[in-house]
């Protein structure tokens, strides 16, 4: 930072769009023109202008301590984020422009709107390109800040330089006083000129702030700022110095309360000092040293680069660090070491008033020529939870996603518990585990977590399929049309595809019956590849004997489990995968499935109608008409769907709406049903016991009609059992549409939060299920669980519609199984699965 700063002369480059902060100091690379801005404005910050400054300040605090004042009379507690907030956006703008907007009162003036809308909590995807990949940023002329408020600060700008550049360096106070005006904009105009022209000329040389940057920068000041500059300057001051500093008296003001010792000692030291100038205050030890500990407990800036700019030796390392290398540095780790920290998690500022520790174990401003704010954005984008009061990491899971999946979900809630912050890509999440509270979000408050997460589909028709569409009325009207296809009559016209395709596998593993292994996963997934196309299309394309049949290939393509970047970015990041025109899957595959809806649709719109099971022809003709009548309303699955969809359909689907939900029963029925099969056979094969219960059971069975399965309770509970250890989505995920109290934990969900949900987690809680890990199918005949302790279907309005068809699907495949052969576990029976895969998927 200071001896070899000409090799480290650059903070990290950022791409600034059109706006003009790659002209503020902060980015400007460490050259000849750097040291020429910064010669301009050190002058601005020596402290006889700093003391000009005091009457901001002063005036600013005492409006502080008025808006408290109330919260002092009736003991209310008082949100001092929101306050001190206000008090930094005061005096930020008040000495960056000599405007006081007032905030606690005022909160809608511009200069408030404007520096909120760059400040902005919520860094967009613009922004976090910006910073993470700057030469990408570049490529797609991104705006990393909004351009109408950068616009807005460029013309105030330019408004104050117009007024002042000749004349107007003075305002009037009472009884037409002059008064120096002493905001930033001001001190760099007067930069312009000498000291002595500019009034502030003290006799001596500009003030540094380091040791080495008096060797760093010119002697004398060169040349001076232009508009765009000055510009630059001011918005950099917004950035460097509102949220860090509103953030420092924060954290100040919560150590003091909870160390009542030291806010007394500070008080007794205010109380001696019979004015609070700028002299003065720098001479209270005490105030110091609680300001200094407070930013070594609680540094605003948590991260600092550096770029190398040449091959590095790095002391007596033996490392060399090359030229393009990215120093970084981390203030709070080296400010929390106990080498350098004695009790160092401790709030002491007694170890301030003598201080001993080494001068860069202390860096919350940074080092050297320069101070780095840079990574500003994404600091306050991951420390969202943490500022608000709720447990949680301040990074993205990225483990969940390159290790298996959902053990780590498990190891989360271990470690955070059963409510706790996170961040999903850059967006906020909150996981949520509790069954009581799930019942609200599901069900009760339905309209506030109406959506599932948004993905970007690409070209495919998949956004508008049912569970890809936001819960809207049209959500509602195609829900509402696709129910019926899903009631019990219309699944026992199913139950013979079903049951001739179990057939089927019978045979194929009757080779198997003498004893040699057998792979269950490759044929139960040739199973449920047959069932899934044979009830979507009417095709059944005999997977095991063909194959390379098209849909078999087809759909494979889609569902691949190896997802790519493109499908990576589009889960992550949709806004990018949109912009980049990113296609998630497989053109060709999609097209082939368009293609074939409209040939099928084609042959049997008019007259076809029988040989088929045709999901969305049936729901264009009322009950009556399609032969599946039975004087009864529509069957649904949950207790909250039956309020939240048109007592009748409404309209039809479309050609697209019936691609759409073809693709969907695919990739909801294919993997998660063919996963829960092949654990339900795996388990069996661990308990024999079991699996002896469940085939004397079926062979007191005459017949494996819809009813009948449905009546065989030990079955029954073998499913459930098995899709309460392994349930096939493990992570289930709603978005927030407006801000949320979540029942009594003192938690607001805000706007545009995505709510995270982790069946398998809950499915293995101690608290809910007694020896959560072990395979106990007899603890569903007599079930005393929460409803909302086992959701293996999701719940509410938006639990799979295709629930019943996937327990009849494996009631009746698990059935033909058992009843046929019994299954032994061999020696190598462990069942491995894909990293980073959300579905419990077993290789």
């Amino acid at each position: 930072m200071v001896k070899d700063f000409n090799v480290f002369p650059d903070h990290k480059h950022f791409h600034m769009g059109s706006s003009k902060l790659d002209k503020s100091l902060f980015f400007m690379p460490g050259d000849d023109d750097w040291k020429r801005v910064r010669s301009i404005l050190s002058p601005v910050f020596t402290s006889g202008k700093l003391r000009a400054m005091m009457a901001h300040i002063g005036g600013i605090s005492d409006g502080l301590v008025h808006s408290l004042s109330e919260f002092e009379k009736n003991g209310k507690p008082v949100d001092m984020r929101k306050y001190i907030g206000a008090f930094a956006m005061d005096v930020i703008s008040a000495c960056a422009y000599g405007i006081n907007p007032q905030s606690t009162s005022n909160p809608d003036h511009p200069i408030v709107t404007n520096a909120k809308s760059i400040l902005g909590l919520d860094a967009g995807l613009n922004q976090i390109l910006s910073v993470l990949t700057p030469a990408l940023a570049r490529f797609l002329n991104l705006e990393p800040f909004p351009v109408k408020a950068v616009d807005y600060f460029d013309d105030l700008t330019n408004q104050i330089l117009k007024e002042r550049k000749v004349n107007n360096k003075y305002i009037i106070i009472n009884n037409n006083k002059h008064k120096k005006r002493t905001d930033f904009i001001q001190l760099m105009i007067d930069s312009e000129k000498s000291d002595k022209e500019s009034g502030y000329y003290s006799g001596s040389e500009p003030e540094v702030d380091d040791e080495s940057i008096g060797g760093q920068l010119p002697k004398k000041v060169v040349g001076t700022l232009t508009p765009d500059e000055l510009t630059a300057q001011g918005i950099l001051f917004f950035i460097a110095g509102y949220d860090t500093t509103s953030a420092a008296l924060t954290h100040a003001i919560h150590y003091l309360s909870k160390h009542p010792d030291c806010q007394q000692i500070l008080y007794e030291e205010l109380r001696s000092c019979d004015e609070f100038t700028y002299e003065k205050l720098s001479q209270l030890k005490y105030l110091n040293a609680v300001i200094n500990e407070t930013l070594r407990l609680a540094p605003s800036l948590t991260r600092i680069q550096r770029e190398c700019v040449q091959d590095y030796k790095l002391g007596n390392t033996g490392i060399t660090v090359p030229a393009g290398a990215s120093v970084e540095i981390y203030p709070y780790a080296i400010q929390r070491d106990p080498d350098f920290w004695p009790n160092p998690n401790d709030f002491i500022p007694d170890r301030f008033l003598n201080p001993v520790h080494h001068p860069y174990a202390y860096l919350p401003f940074g080092g050297g020529p320069r101070i780095c704010i840079g990574q500003s954005y994404l600091r306050r984008k991951f420390t969202y939870w943490t500022r608000n009061g709720v447990p949680g990491s301040n990074y993205p899971e990225y483990e969940a996603y390159i290790g298996v999946h959902h053990d780590w979900t498990v190891e989360l809630v271990k470690k955070w518990g059963r409510v706790y912050g996170t961040y999903t890509g850059f967006r906020r999440s909150i996981v949520i585990n509790e069954p009581d509270l799930l019942r609200d979000i599901m069900v009760k408050d339905f309209n506030v977590f109406p959506n599932h997460k948004n993905f970007h589909m690409g070209s495919s028709k998949l956004s508008q399929s049912l569970f890809f569409m936001p819960g809207d009325d049209d959500w509602k009207r195609v829900r509402s049309i696709l129910s019926p296809v899903f009631t019990s009559g219309k699944l026992r016209a199913m139950l013979s595809h079903i049951g001739g395709i179990s057939d089927g596998l019978v045979e194929n593993l009757s080779q198997f019956e003498k004893g040699k292994p057998v792979d269950m996963r490759k044929y139960i997934g040739a199973f449920a590849m047959d069932v899934i196309s044979a009830c979507a299309y009417g095709i059944n394309p005999q997977s095991i004997s063909n194959p390379d049949h098209p849909i078999v290939t087809n759909a494979k393509s889609i569902l691949g489990v190896d997802a790519g970047v493109s499908v990576i970015l589009s889960v992550m990041t949709p806004r990018l995968g949109r912009f980049l025109n990113l296609e998630p899957f497989p053109v060709n595959a999609v097209d082939y499935f368009d293609s074939l809806t409209k040939q099928i649709l084609s042959e049997r719109k008019v007259n076809n109608k029988y040989m088929t099971i045709n999901n969305n022809k049936y729901s264009e003709k009322s009950d009556k008409e399609t032969g599946y009548y039975s004087g009864s309303e529509p069957e649904v699955d949950d207790e909250s769907i039956g309020g939240q969809l048109p007592k009748k359909g409404l309209g039809t689907l479309t050609p697209d709406q019936m691609v759409a939900q073809g693709l969907l029963f695919f990739i909801a029925g294919y993997d998660t049903t063919s996963a829960a099969l092949t654990h339900a056979i795996h388990y069996l094969s661990k308990h024999p016991d079991c699996q002896q219960i469940l085939y004397e059971e079926l062979r007191s069975c005459d017949e494996f009609t819809y009813e009948k399965l449905s009546q065989l309770k030990y079955l029954n509970a073998v499913i459930n059992e098995t899709l309460r250890l392994a349930p096939s989505l493990t992570r289930i995920q709603r978005e927030c549409v407006q801000d949320y109290k979540l029942g009594n934990t003192g938690i607001t969900v805000p706007a545009g939060a995505s709510v995270e949900i982790f069946p398998y987690a809950i499915h293995r809680d101690p608290d809910f299920w007694p020896n959560p890990n072990d395979f106990i199918p007899d603890r569903f005949l007599e079930p005393t669980h929460h409803p909302y302790a086992y959701i293996p279907f999701g719940g509410g309005p938006r639990v799979c519609i295709g629930q019943r068809f996937a327990l009849q699907e494996m009631r009746m495949c698990m059935a033909k199984l058992i009843h046929h052969f019994e299954f032994i576990a061999s020696n190598k029976a462990k069942i491995e699965y894909f990293t980073g895969n959300i579905l419990m998927s077993p290789k």
